[in-house]
This record gives structure tokens, C-alpha cells and sequence, in this order.
């Protein structure tokens, strides 16, 4: 992971599990991170440990996505590498399980998922970077299909 260094992550869910242990291990390798949470305490907390900036918020609204490009832009003058890791999981049985809580999950995992995708795929497309850019996903090759 040397090949991460002086590069700007941004990270969903940051403020446990595996966003927080992601951006701990990125900030030992010297990424400059900017990390997303909704539990302030738990952010500023995993903020200062990494030396990082931090956009509080719900990754529901549809203009979080945009303020944590913004902010990696306006503190570091790039982004290089977004981890999508905001997540929710509720499970039960018929009879116990809350579909509000379902719907929240849908809400966070799979609609917050693709704008984030959108936000930061169309940015890394615009600048031709990151993972993806040298890869057929941006410039499909339909000629075997």
C-alpha cells in the first residue's frame, strides 16, 4: 500500500467496523482522508486519530454525496479514491421485522450507494483517475457481446 501515499480517500461510514479500521490503515500509509458519519462523537474522535477532515451527516440526503467530494477538493485539490461503505443490515423473521427499517436499509445501501457511485464516477471519468479510469467499464467494447 505505498503506492497510497500523499493520495485523498473518502470514506462513508467511517465511525466503525470497517471504515473506521479502513481509515486508520489509510492514514498509516499517509492518504489524506477526508471521512463521513452520523454520530459526531465517533467522528471527530476517529477525525483527530487520523488527521483527517470530516463531513457529518445522513447519507440519505442527496447533497452528501456532493459536499464530501466538495470538501476533498477544496481541502486537498483531488480525490483519488472513494470507499462506499456506509451501511445498514436489519433482518428478522415476517412477524418481527420492521419495514420502515427495511426501507432505511434499502435507503442507505442501495440509493445512497449509487449516488455516491454517481458523484464520485462522474469526477474520476471527468479527470480520467481513479480505479477505474483505464478500464472497459468507462469505454465498453460491445464488439463481442
Amino acid at each position: 500500500m505505498d503506492h497510497l501515499q500523499g493520495k485523498v480517500a473518502v470514506i462513508t461510514g467511517a465511525t466503525s467496523g470497517i471504515g473506521k479500521a479502513l481509515a486508520e490503515a489509510f492514514a498509516e500509509k499517509g492518504v489524506r482522508l477526508v471521512l463521513h458519519g452520523r454520530d459526531e462523537k465517533k467522528l471527530l474522535q476517529i477525525a483527530k486519530q487520523t488527521s483527517a477532515e470530516y463531513v457529518l451527516g445522513d447519507i440519505i440526503q442527496p447533497e452528501v454525496p456532493g459536499k464530501l467530494l466538495e470538501t476533498a477538493l477544496a481541502k486537498f485539490g483531488n480525490c483519488h479514491i472513494v470507499v462506499n461503505n456506509a451501511g445498514l443490515l436489519d433482518t428478522g423473521t415476517i412477524e418481527a421485522i420492521d419495514i420502515e427499517k427495511i426501507c432505511m436499509m434499502v435507503r442507505v445501501n442501495v440509493e445512497a450507494g449509487f449516488r455516491v457511485n454517481y458523484v464520485f464516477a462522474k469526477y474520476f471519468k471527468s479527470r480520467d483517475e481513479g480505479d477505474a479510469s483505464n478500464r472497459a467499464w468507462w469505454k465498453p467494447d460491445w464488439t463481442g457481446v
